[in-house]
């Protein structure tokens, strides 16, 4: 999960994520939604939200909104979406969303997979219009940025997207960085928040965050 500079890999953020003690998830192989609870603790009032997007276009089409509840350590099958994928005009692929939210809307997981078209092959990723997404960065303490990334209704799928932090004087990249989460995606009309969490001795580098992703070009962006 760390390579040989301490560069953190894209597999210990999708561990961290399967690791959830709350868990939203989709067996791809049947297309049904599955609720998990490794806590000791039953909870309840939980929305499930499923969405399904076109990878082209970011068209979302909702398949539905419902309340749940579930018990201490359990897994819980939810719904199927196979009827409705089908449905959908699918040919080159899509995009399907899973979200849990609390009843405050608070985001407790999230899963997104990219399924493929009719042909089975992901024709539509290497066809996905280019990302436009607004990034600010700040410092929140001497040694943390907060990285705020925002995608527009209206814009495609912002998919698997790298923040990492550059060093201005010698464009060469500030490790070790720890971030609260990383290669993410970011769905129209979304906003997500990343916290980078640098070491002392980088206190006074001048630095700079750079975010690039499937199809968003390469941006580098100011700390304020």
């Amino acid at each position: 999960m760390y390579d040989y500079y301490l560069d953190v890999n894209a597999c210990l953020y999708g561990l961290r994520k399967g690791s959830e003690a709350l868990h939203v998830m989709m067996n791809p192989a049947d297309s049904i939604a599955v609720l998990v609870n490794n806590r000791f603790d039953a909870r309840r009032n939980l929305m499930v939200e499923a969405k399904a997007y076109d990878m082209l276009t970011g068209k979302d089409s909702l398949f539905t909104s419902m309340f749940n509840e579930i018990g201490p350590s359990m897994s819980k099958k939810l719904f199927s979406i196979n009827g409705f994928l089908r449905r959908l005009d699918k040919r080159e692929g899509v995009f399907v969303s899973l979200k849990l939210l609390s009843e405050e809307k608070e985001v407790l997981s999230e899963n997104l997979y990219w399924l493929p078209g009719v042909d089975g092959n992901y024709t539509a990723l290497q066809q996905m219009k280019e990302a436009s997404l607004k990034i600010t960065a700040r410092r929140v303490g001497d040694w943390q940025i907060k990285v705020t990334m925002t995608n527009a209704v209206g814009n495609p799928v912002s998919f698997f997207n790298r923040i990492s932090v550059i060093n201005t004087e010698t464009n060469e990249r500030v490790l070790p960085a720890f971030f609260s989460d990383n290669y993410i995606n970011i769905l129209p009309g979304e906003s997500k928040t990343v916290v980078v969490d640098l070491g002392e001795k980088d206190a006074g580098v001048k630095k700079r965050i750079q975010v690039y992703g499937w199809n968003l070009r390469e941006q580098l962006i100011d700390i304020d």
